[in-house]
């Protein structure tokens, strides 16, 4: 019988100053099942700083899946970590969600100027983050319900605390969302 080799299970980046939001975050992730491990920092600066060293390490299993990156860090903001991560070829397959608790167009309109792949306004629900990661990267392990990707437009069943993927089209957290992943 042959063994096929199954690819590392990539780690999930939370970088948040506020560690009631991490602590949020990660049970987030833990009702909806999520067994990839989680790596927490409270600041931009140790974000960037995780980043480099799992890179430098070994870039195929602990550079992370995905990134949820809080925009308002004192010192090096989320915009800051997110230009940064793009700039670094090794680093752009990393799907960054952006975090905040604005829902202001222009935060928005930067963090698609970025490349920031969602957007999720706090608190999102369970189901938010679980949409988002079975839409940007469907190898994220859940034991929970599976839930599949969303289609390629549809309205946000989400309420506050949603999240707007970002892509093609400015999305409009009042009138829906267009859901283009990148």
């Amino acid at each position: 019988m042959e063994m096929t080799a199954q690819a590392p299970v990539r780690p999930i980046l939370l970088a948040d100053d506020n560690t009631e939001d991490l602590f949020f975050l990660r049970r987030k992730l833990a009702k909806i099942g999520v067994t990839n491990p989680i790596v927490s920092v409270e600041d931009g600066f140790e974000a960037i700083r995780v980043l480099k060293a799992r890179n430098t390490i070994d870039g195929e299993n602990l550079v992370p899946s995905i990134l949820f990156l809080d925009i308002k860090m004192p010192g090096v903001t989320g915009f800051s970590v997110l230009s940064w991560v793009r700039s670094e070829d090794a680093l752009n397959r990393v799907k960054v969600v952006m975090v905040s608790d604005s829902d202001e167009p222009s935060d928005i309109e930067l963090a698609t100027e970025l490349g920031a792949n969602a957007y999720l306004i706090k608190y999102p629900s369970s189901d938010s983050i679980a949409h988002v990661l079975a839409m940007l990267d469907p190898s994220i392990v859940m034991n929970g319900p599976k839930l599949a990707a969303p289609e390629s437009s549809t309205q946000s069943p989400f309420g506050r605390g949603y999240a707007i993927p970002l892509g093609v089209g400015r999305p409009d957290p009042v009138a829906g969302l267009k859901v283009v992943s990148r």
